[in-house]
């Protein structure tokens, strides 16, 4: 289905920065330092990123992205995923879309930006995940202010030979979180059981924190089928060798974090290639990321106010006697989706054809975005402008299933940029390695350059001496390289 918002395939340089897509900094021609470098054209071998489409975030929000692009450098891509996932993890179990009787979904999402260091990545997620942690500093001063009343009422009743009064209500030995940096499973388990009817959010400055805490402490096997229920919203059952098991009813976390593009493999790696953790993360990584030095003027404080505001909003969604309720989809809605589905079809058809597990996967999960995309969208532009006292909407429209289809044809685009960038062979498989040398390996592209091949080990914690003697060694007959001429390597395939 066409756009309401179409969104020309190509531009120009100019053309980007005309329709607001990219904000390159003023230039100052009397500066001292050298002017900010123009974005490039993406990497050599990988599709291109279209711009992100910010007509479908409130107005208000995306003049506020495009100026913390301007003063700040901040992605718009990157800001924008961003304001998606905290939305999500605000809103939480307090509603849920329906698109119809046995079809619903969580307002749930898994995200991480992809650019190298210092482009960026840290920042725009710093900024937009605020609110949360504020609202984590109010929640821990609450719970002592609770927890000393309760000491003092006990410690009176005790002084008084009185029976101790029971403990209040909603008081548990540990405050509740709406925000977490722990990416283990048992310690989210015990965060979720503290969350109520508030979603949560696993921040990960690095998205690899988070997949390591999948095999972390652990002999055999991994997380990766706990993280594809809770993603679904399904229950959790954590069982523990030590202490009680843990069991959280429809919980809703969810995932934000950041990843250098040497380090995509990580995603698939140690088995997850097949596991469908990767269908299920929206990625952001736009073509213009080069680091740049900031320009002088201050951004716009009336921003982030406004964002904290709206998160507030969402996340006193929980606080409503209706809270866990259903959001029904208008019968407009549905026809906008029906007719953008039968393309996804078509497109998941011919992959399924084409024996492309990686990309079948991927398009399966985007076809499903909008479930619950729609709903992120339709409440994020509600609370955005609301004033106080006002309702939250009470069903799905045609405007924003069109915005969320919108969205999800920028993260089709994005995958498919992802999916390029994967290596082609788990290369190190074959060839007995450490997980050391595995990681650095699967990370090197299929041809590369001994300067590209010094970029990736630095990105993977390999000094480049050691990078050097395991190129020596792995273009040895019978080894996983060979040296096509002076600095420059390519990767065998098997058999070769």
């Amino acid at each position: 289905m066409q756009s309401t918002h179409p969104v020309p395939p190509e531009q120009t340089l100019a053309e980007r920065i005309a329709a607001d897509a990219i904000l390159p900094p003023a230039i100052d021609t009397h500066a001292t330092q050298p002017p900010p470098t123009l974005p490039t054209p993406p990497a050599a071998g990988l599709p291109p990123t279209p711009p992100y489409p910010l007509h479908a975030l409130p107005p208000n929000l995306a003049d506020d992205i495009r100026e913390r692009r301007r003063a700040l450098n901040y992605p718009v891509d990157f800001s924008a995923l961003a304001v998606l996932v905290v939305a999500a993890a605000a809103i939480g179990p307090a509603v849920s879309s329906k698109f119809k009787q046995g079809l619903t979904a969580p307002s749930i999402l898994y995200g991480s930006v992809v650019g190298p260091s210092g482009v960026g990545k840290s920042h725009p997620l710093n900024a937009y995940t605020r609110p949360l942690t504020a609202i984590n500093r109010e929640l821990r001063e609450a719970f002592r202010a609770a927890l000393k009343a309760y000491n003092e009422v006990k410690a009176d009743a005790k002084a008084n030979k009185l029976p101790e009064p029971e403990r209040p209500d909603g008081l548990g030995h540990k405050p509740a979180v709406a925000l977490t940096t722990d990416a283990t499973l048992e310690a989210i388990a015990d965060v979720l059981q503290r969350s109520g009817r508030h979603g949560l959010l696993n921040h990960s400055d690095e998205l690899r924190t988070w997949l390591t805490g999948f095999t972390r402490y652990k002999s055999g096997g991994g997380d990766d089928a706990y993280w594809l229920t809770l993603y679904d919203g399904g229950d959790l059952n954590v069982s523990r060798k030590t202490g009680p098991d843990i069991y959280v009813d429809a919980p809703r976390i969810s995932v934000l974090g950041g990843i250098q593009p040497a380090l995509l493999y990580s995603i698939t790696d140690g088995g997850r290639a097949a596991s469908g953790i990767l269908g299920r993360i929206l990625f952001a990584w736009p073509d213009e990321l080069l680091a740049a030095p900031l320009p002088e003027d201050d951004s716009n404080p009336n921003g982030p106010v406004r964002w904290e505001r709206c998160v507030r909003r969402l996340h006193e969604l929980g606080e409503r006697p209706d809270a866990g309720w259903q959001m029904p989809w208008t019968a407009e809605a549905r026809g906008v989706y029906r007719a953008w589905d039968i393309v996804m079809c078509e497109r998941l058809n011919r992959a399924n054809d084409a024996e492309a597990a990686t990309e079948s996967e991927q398009l399966a999960k985007l076809k499903a975005l909008p479930y619950r995309l729609a709903l992120i969208l339709r409440l994020l532009w509600w609370a955005y402008d609301a004033k106080d006292g006002d309702t939250p909407p009470h069903d799905i429209d045609a405007d924003s299933v069109r915005r969320s289809i919108d969205v999800a044809e920028y993260h089709l685009a994005v995958a498919a940029k992802v999916r390029a960038a994967l290596p082609p062979e788990q290369h190190a498989a074959r060839h007995g390695m450490d997980e050391r040398h595995a990681a650095y390996l699967d990370a090197l592209p299929g041809d590369f350059t001994t300067v590209q091949a010094h970029d990736i080990a630095e990105a993977c914690s390999v000094p480049v001496d050691t990078a050097n003697k395991w190129l020596r060694k792995w273009c040895a007959p019978n080894g996983p390289l060979a040296r096509v001429s002076t600095g420059v390597y390519r990767k065998l395939a098997p058999g070769e």
